[in-house]
């Protein structure tokens, strides 16, 4: 769904939440007004198109709804195809924030790593951390498996930003950033940073 935050009899908001949550579409914000961007995202949006657009952009919003669908259906049985197409929907590409009373928008290059906080995780960025409503899970499949890394159940790695890897006798790592900030890589995650160490030799 396609849905205007300001309308002449009601808003957008107001049309999500007299939707039941289980019948509930996909839903893409066009709007001209870019200060009820975290507050469509609370409510789950795919995206938010803000006016005027072109049509490269209104596409990709698009497509992210439609791999979205196909990642649910994947969930509950769906077909080979769905999966594949899930697979090869485009990752991330930026995150929307909201800090001090601003919006604030990073590209995945300006993040460090990744922190699970609750039902949220932290964003980390130049050494200070921004929180953004998504769980660890739903983050991490919006990623992009070549550029970010899960090393433990709490953290999430840009690999451009990792400077060392450092065994320990336990059989856990520590990851060094190039900012030299320390993360712990846990053994549950271990085969997944010895892939990174193995495509490096």
């Amino acid at each position: 769904m396609f849905l205007d935050i300001q309308m002449p009899d009601d808003d957008g908001f107001s049309v999500i939440n007299a939707i039941e949550p289980e019948i509930r579409p996909k839903i893409i914000f066009t709007t001209a007004y870019d200060s009820y961007a975290i507050q469509a995202f609370d409510a789950e949006a795919v995206d938010y198109l803000l006016k005027p657009f072109d049509e490269e952009r209104f596409a990709r919003a698009l497509k992210r709804a439609k791999s979205e669908i196909l990642a649910e259906m994947a969930q509950h049985g769906g077909s080979e195809e769905a999966d594949h197409m899930t697979n090869a929907s485009p990752p991330l590409e930026r995150f929307v924030v909201k800090s001090e009373g601003r919006i604030l928008f990073f590209t995945t290059d300006e993040i460090d790593w990744i922190e699970a906080a609750s039902n949220y995780v932290k964003l980390y960025s130049a050494g200070k951390g921004y929180l953004v409503r998504q769980t660890m899970n739903e983050m991490e499949k919006k990623l992009n498996p070549g550029q970010f890394l899960r090393i433990h159940r709490s953290i999430i790695v840009n690999i451009k930003k990792i400077r060392g890897v450092q065994p320990c006798n336990s059989g856990e790592f520590i990851v060094t950033l190039t900012s030299g900030k320390e993360l712990p890589s846990s053994r549950g995650y271990r085969d997944n940073l010895g892939a990174l160490l193995k495509s490096a030799l």
